[in-house]
């Protein structure tokens, strides 16, 4: 019902899935170096990076960076200790990761 009524009142609109697919479509080539913090089991635009020349993820859930076909290295770490990865990507992603931090400060 909710999806109809968007396209009833407002039919140009697009969710923030859509601008994240164009973002993504847009920065990840063959040659991108890419880190997905809080990759989990699979991203959120998972057919895109699979262009990616390289694919870092880092996850503090173990059995998801397991099942995670994505990923060419795993990094089982949360935000707040992951190792510094200065200068060794070219496109960096975290999603849904945010509300999950304890002291974002």
């Amino acid at each position: 019902m909710g999806s109809e009524l968007i396209s009833k009142y407002f039919p140009d609109f697009q969710d923030v899935g859509y601008f994240f697919k164009l973002y993504l479509n847009k920065y990840i080539t063959s040659e991108t170096r890419l880190l997905d913090v809080g990759c989990g089991h699979r991203g959120f635009g998972g057919e895109y990076y699979k262009t990616a020349k390289w694919r870092v993820g880092v996850d503090p859930d173990e059995e998801a960076l397991k099942a995670n076909s994505l990923m060419d290295e795993k990094i089982f770490s949360d935000i707040e200790h992951m190792p510094d990865f200065s200068e060794k990507f070219d496109v960096v992603i975290s999603q849904f990761v945010l509300e999950h931090i304890v002291e974002p400060d």
